[in-house]
């Protein structure tokens, strides 16, 4: 016996209901339930800007090209003040640009190494992890207001590589130096002109350790005596910084090291008394360079106003075995480490060898992948666990395990925001809001799996208006995490890098005209573009794109039986436009008699409601059914669509639907 009257099948919305788990959501097989208000895939939706209505999402508007370079490998934004934030982009090949925006200027600043991959800004200057530092000058040629470029040069610089020598010479009795041994190290000083003062930066010294190689004895009885060193000398770098060479002496009779002076003459002699000089700067044997540069970009950070290097390290300290170690710069001075007495050890794995005399590649397969500041912590993450420092300087910090099973695959796939920390592990995407790690990739587990391991490390992520959101420029989608709603959407483009910044608005280049708060700017993959995303709420990259909102499938409680569909149903606020629903059936599987073949109906939306639809007979039959919507706005639209609901009216035949 079958029913006729019609009554409600099956519907969609209200959209995005404010529930945690939400099942049938991006699952392979559609789930058989009775309320299918959420969904099993969404591309280009909103569900938060009209209250729980289906809406577009908002999209891109192009910020800024760069002709100069062919594939924007690295980006990071240069707040310099409030209103003059710089963007730098390096393409694959190693050049490097960057925009002013408050002068709408590109400059080119030529080939910089290895393409950087991550960054930060500490005390006013950017330090990237190819080993290059980046700083404002004055330049009375730039074309812009005020007068001031951006220059580049190496994060810290190299010992001194010039072989100094040692003589003594004949001086007035007054110079004299007294009869002792006097042993010398030097460094090398280099002077970065700023727009606020000279930075000046010292470098490792040489001769400071045993055997301490420069050194000259002033025996008794010499006629009086100085000593002359030759071999020095200052100058202007490639990059246009200056240096010169700083002199430091101990002796038999005062074993400190002492400055004695910085020059940039070739020779000088040095006439100096210990009592002298035992007021000067101690020599500080810091200076030495990060592990950074020549092809390595291993995590970057700014953490307490240090500088922070998460690297794989193996040299003769440590017995040629690799270290997992993380580096820490003075207070201050993101440029100056020091690679004995501010360096923390991550695992302790990492530090005693297996095997004797067994060359390992990496510690045990772990890399280090990640530096994220959270809140008061700074976390490193390596591919299978996760650390946190604690402490507040070099007498206390210390390396502490966090996640001992959790680590992280995506060096640039960690997002903070509404103090929460979420990441991308090979397990799938977690949070951290300081006390509870909470897995939330079960509704878009299946997804994932479409990806592979490859794709999953080049996640992107980023922080938008309570969305935690992820790229995956390969497959050209990002994931999008509403942490208020536990829900889930997609995006059907992606980025490649990204800059973001939560206190201005989502178009840098119109703070007034911004959509939304909270801008992002990101590379366009493969290209030399950067877009600013979620400025435009109607269309993206100016032109409009399709919303798809795809319900599960539905056996309405009752799989055995046969349902009628008859009517198809949307109700939304009288609009310009369309929209389409598809009726899919039996999850568009064939059968002996043919395949359910979906229907699909357009709808008018200037329609007032009632907006409904007769299904044709021939598709009116099935046992499990679901429905799609997709609309997208028309040209020239001034807002964005929204849909409020799609139903299914029609009735079910208590009888068993039996296919042979």
């Amino acid at each position: 016996m079958a029913a006729t009257d019609s009554t409600l099948l099956y519907g969609l919305g209200p959209f995005g209901g404010m529930k945690f788990q939400r099942p049938g959501v991006f699952v392979p097989v559609r789930p058989m339930t009775d309320g299918p208000s959420d969904a099993y895939f969404t591309s280009f939706i909103d569900t938060q800007r009209f209250h729980m209505a289906a809406t577009g999402g908002y999209g891109r508007t192009e910020f800024i090209q760069f002709p100069n370079l062919i594939g924007i490998e690295g980006l990071i934004r240069y707040d310099v003040d409030s209103i003059r934030p710089y963007w730098i982009a390096q393409d694959s090949t190693g050049r490097l640009n960057y925009y002013d925006l408050k002068n709408d200027l590109i400059t080119d600043l030529g080939i910089q190494g290895a393409p950087f991959t991550e960054g930060f800004q500490c005390d006013g200057n950017i330090f990237l992890n190819n080993g290059m530092q980046i700083y404002v000058t004055p330049d009375a040629d730039y074309p812009g207001m005020p007068k001031q470029a951006l220059a580049i040069t190496q994060w810290q610089f190299p010992k001194y590589a010039g072989t100094p020598t040692l003589e003594d010479v004949s001086v007035p009795p007054e110079d004299e130096l007294a009869p002792q041994r006097y042993y010398y190290a030097f460094t090398v000083v280099t002077t970065l002109t700023t727009i606020n003062g000279p930075i000046k930066q010292e470098s490792a010294p040489i001769g400071a350790n045993a055997p301490y190689p420069y050194h000259l004895d002033i025996k008794q009885g010499d006629e009086p005596a100085a000593i002359q060193i030759s071999g020095l000398g200052g100058g202007t770098n490639a990059d246009g910084t200056t240096y010169a060479i700083r002199i430091y002496r101990q002796s038999t009779n005062q074993p400190i090291w002492f400055e004695v002076t910085t020059t940039t003459l070739a020779t000088y002699i040095d006439t100096a008394t210990d009592q002298s000089i035992s007021g000067n700067a101690q020599l500080p044997f810091s200076g030495q360079q990060p592990p950074v540069g020549s092809g390595k970009t291993w995590p970057v950070a700014e953490y307490l106003d240090r500088g922070w290097v998460f690297a794989v390290v193996k040299n003769a300290a440590t017995q040629q075995q690799p270290q997992t170690q993380l580096w820490y710069s003075n207070v201050g001075q993101a440029w100056n480490f020091d690679d004995v007495a501010q360096v923390l050890l991550v695992g302790n794995e990492a530090t005693t060898p297996a095997q004797t005399m067994v060359d390992y590649a990496v510690p045990y397969g772990e890399q280090p992948v990640s530096l994220t500041k959270f809140g008061s912590l700074l976390i490193a993450q390596r591919e299978g666990d996760s650390w946190f420092v604690t402490g507040q300087d070099q007498n206390t910090f210390q390396v502490i395990t966090l996640f001992d099973s959790v680590g992280s695959i995506a060096p640039n796939g960690g997002v903070v925001g509404r103090g929460i920390w979420a990441w991308l592990a090979d397990s799938g995407f977690w949070t951290f809001d300081g006390t509870n790690l909470n897995y939330i990739s079960d509704d878009i587990w299946e997804l994932l799996l479409t990806f592979t391991p490859g794709t999953q490390t080049t996640a992107v992520g980023f922080y938008w208006q309570n969305y935690f959101c992820w790229s995956f420029p390969a497959n050209n989608i990002t994931l999008c995490w509403h942490a208020p709603t536990q829900q889930w959407s997609t995006l059907p483009y992606a980025l490649s890098n990204a800059s973001a910044l939560r206190s201005a608005g989502s178009n840098p280049a119109n703070v007034t005209g911004s959509a939304t708060f909270n801008q992002v700017v990101g590379v366009r993959p493969g290209t030399n573009i950067l877009d600013s995303w979620f400025s435009d709420p109607i269309f993206d990259l100016g032109l409009p794109v399709e919303s798809d909102w795809q319900g599960p499938a539905s056996d309405v409680g009752t799989p055995a039986f046969t349902k009628t569909v008859t009517y198809l149903l949307v109700e939304a606020p009288p609009q310009p436009g369309s929209c389409t629903v598809t009726l899919h059936r039996n999850l568009d599987q064939p059968t002996k008699t043919g395949q359910y073949k979906p229907y699909t109906a357009t709808f008018d939306l200037s329609v007032p409601y009632p907006n409904l639809q007769k299904v044709p007979q021939e598709y009116q039959e099935c046992a499990i059914l679901s429905l799609e919507v997709k609309f997208q706005p028309t040209v020239g639209a001034t807002s964005p669509v929204q849909i409020w609901k799609a139903e299914a009216y029609g009735s079910i035949k208590r009888e068993f639907a039996l296919r042979v």
